[in-house]
């Protein structure tokens, strides 16, 4: 695109006024964080913020054969059981990949699933 067919976004006042904020949660995970505000129309409302407290590392583990290792387990959210890629959190500054090698050394060998139906209803 030609520098004279973009537009510049206009720079602008915030149009929020937050006239209150608490911590409404918080966990080794997450903090939930609530703000009282004036909304650009005017009118009064409630504005959640969720602040993340680690990095999200997740593993993708391929095989020397090409297979997908994946683990399956309950989820309370979606009541139901289902097959994710293996995840885990990582503290501020740490190395994701140093991260995903020290949660990887030592775990059993997965056991082995065809998927290749899995999704069929």
């Amino acid at each position: 695109m030609a520098d004279d067919q973009r537009e510049a976004w206009p720079r602008r006042d915030n149009p929020w006024t937050i006239t209150n904020t608490g911590k409404v949660h918080s966990n080794e995970w997450f903090e939930v964080e609530q703000n009282a505000v004036v909304r650009p129309d005017g009118s009064h409302g409630s504005y959640e913020v969720v602040r993340i407290r680690v990095l999200g590392v997740g593993i993708l583990p391929i095989d020397a054969h090409g297979f997908v290792h994946m683990i399956g387990q309950w989820r309370l959210p979606l009541g139901r059981y289902s097959w994710v890629m293996p995840e885990g959190g990582a503290e501020d500054g740490e190395n994701a990949a140093r991260v995903r090698q020290a949660r990887t050394e030592g775990r059993d060998r997965p056991i082995r699933r065809d998927l290749a139906r899995s999704a069929d209803a």
